[in-house]
C-alpha cells in the first residue's frame, strides 16, 4: 500500500505540477518516495526468497545473460543484413556479423534454459521486486551524475564534447528532410477586409484546381522569388492566392562526423543521426532536437546527454517486463518439477 501511495503521488505530481515537471520530479519528496519504493522492492525480494536467495541471484544473472544474447542477435544480425545490402567485399564483414549473432543465439538458449531450471513462480515475483530496486538505483545515479548540454551547430562546424579534455569531437556535415512521396495538396488563402485571412483546402482533379466555379491548371502555379512554394494570385476582390502546401515530412536525418581516440589512435567515422534514434559515443547519447538557420546558415540543435545509470535503468525496465511475464505465465506443475 505504501508503494501504491507513492506511485499515486508521483502521478499526481506529474499531472498537476506547480513548479514545473522537472522541479516536481527532482524534489526532495519525490526522491524520498523513490527511495521508499527501492527499499520496499529490496525487502520484497528478500522476503519472497529468504531461503533461496543465492538461487534467485544466480537465476537473475542467467536471465540477464539470456536477454543480452537477444540484444546481440538483434544488433549484429541487423548489421550483417546492412553489410549484405552493400555487396562486394562487405559480404565477408556480414559473415563475421552473423557469426557474432549466432553467439547471441547460443547465449540465449543456454542461459535461458539454466534460468528456467533455477527459477520458480515465487522467485520470478521476487525478481520483479529486485528489478524495481535496480531501476530506482539507476535513476538515483542519473540524478547525481547526469550531464546534459545543448549545442546549436552550423553545418561543417566542429563541437568538442566532454570538457577540457574532450571525449570526442562532433560535426554535422549534412542535414536533410525525408518527405513522403504523396500527391501534392493545395490551399486557397483569402484576405478579408479587416486584414484577417481565411484558408481552405482546394481539391485537385486531373491536374485542375477547383476553386468555386473556376478551374485552374496546376501548371499555372509559379514560384516567386520570395515565396518558398508555387502559388498563383487570382483576380477579383477580396485578394486570393492559391498555394501548394508543403509536403509532409517523413523523417529528419543529419550526417555527422565523429572524431575520437581509441587506444591512443585517432579515429574518424560518419554516422546518420535521426529523430528518436540517438548516437552512442563514449558513454554519451546524442539526440537530434531541431533544425533551423543561424546567421543565414542552416544549423541543427543537438542534445548531448551522459547518464551513467542508463544501463541500470534499462536493465530494470526489461527485467520488470520479463519477470512479470514469467510470473504470470509460469505453470504451477512446472514449478513443482523444478522445486
Amino acid at each position: 500500500m505504501m508503494a501504491l501511495g507513492a506511485g499515486l503521488v508521483l502521478l499526481l505530481g506529474g499531472g498537476c505540477p506547480i513548479l514545473g515537471a522537472p522541479e516536481v520530479y527532482r524534489s526532495g519528496a519525490m526522491l524520498a518516495l523513490a527511495a521508499l519504493v527501492a527499499l520496499l522492492g529490496l525487502w520484497g525480494a528478500y522476503a519472497l526468497s529468504r531461503r533461496t536467495l543465492p538461487r534467485l541471484l544466480v537465476g537473475m544473472l542467467f536471465t540477464y545473460m539470456a536477454v543480452v544474447g537477444l540484444v546481440v542477435l538483434r544488433e549484429y544480425g541487423l548489421k550483417g543484413l546492412e553489410y549484405c545490402s552493400r555487396g562486394g567485399a562487405m559480404i565477408f564483414g556480414a559473415v563475421g556479423q552473423f557469426c557474432t549473432a549466432l553467439v547471441g543465439v547460443i547465449f540465449t538458449a543456454v542461459f535461458g534454459y539454466l534460468a528456467s531450471r533455477l527459477m520458480t513462480r515465487r522467485l520470478w515475483l521476487a525478481g520483479l521486486h529486485l528489478c524495481v530496486c535496480v531501476l530506482v538505483c539507476g535513476a538515483f545515479i542519473d540524478y547525481a551524475c547526469e550531464v546534459k548540454e545543448r549545442a546549436t551547430l552550423p553545418l561543417n562546424t566542429a563541437h568538442a564534447v566532454g570538457g577540457e579534455v574532450p571525449d570526442f569531437t562532433l560535426s554535422v556535415l549534412d542535414f536533410k528532410e525525408i518527405l513522403y512521396d504523396d500527391a501534392p495538396t493545395y490551399s486557397l488563402f483569402t484576405m478579408q477586409a479587416d486584414g484577417a485571412g481565411e484558408t481552405e483546402e482546394v481539391p485537385c482533379e486531373n491536374g485542375m484546381l477547383l476553386v468555386g466555379d473556376e478551374r485552374i491548371p496546376v501548371t499555372e502555379l509559379r514560384r516567386a522569388p520570395d515565396t518558398p512554394r508555387p502559388c498563383k494570385v487570382l483576380p477579383g476582390n477580396p485578394p486570393r492566392v492559391v498555394v501548394q502546401n508543403p509536403p509532409t515530412v517523413k523523417d529528419y536525418a543529419a550526417t555527422c562526423e565523429i572524431a575520437t581516440t581509441h587506444r591512443g589512435r585517432e579515429e574518424r567515422y560518419s554516422a546518420t543521426l535521426r529523430v528518436n534514434a540517438p548516437l552512442s559515443v563514449k558513454g554519451w547519447q546524442v539526440y537530434l532536437e531541431s533544425h533551423g538557420t543561424h546567421l543565414g546558415k542552416p544549423c541543427v540543435t543537438l542534445l548531448l546527454r551522459r547518464a551513467p545509470g542508463r544501463i541500470a535503468v534499462i536493465s530494470g525496465m526489461v527485467g520488470i517486463i520479463v519477470c512479470t511475464a514469467c510470473w504470470c505465465w509460469w505453470k504451477k506443475e512446472d514449478e513443482e518439477k523444478t522445486a
